[in-house]
């Protein structure tokens, strides 16, 4: 898996992705008010996007997730 939709569903509570090859990373522009945990360890991410519409967001894995 190297890429993944833009996330729009404002109802996500948790983005488990961990271990794969994602180069990219995208989320919609509106505010992802439920997601609280997002796991992106172990791929290969040349980026991240702004977290700042994600203001619930308490679990943050990034290990090992950029160069």
């Amino acid at each position: 898996l190297q890429s993944v939709p833009v996330l729009k569903n404002e109802s996500l509570t948790g983005v488990l992705l961990w271990g794969n090859r994602l180069k990219t990373f995208e989320m919609g522009k509106q505010a992802l008010l439920k997601l609280r945990v997002l796991d992106l360890g172990h791929n290969d991410l040349k980026s991240m996007p702004c977290l700042a519409s994600v203001p619930n967001l308490i679990d943050l894995n990034l290990y090992v997730a950029t160069h």
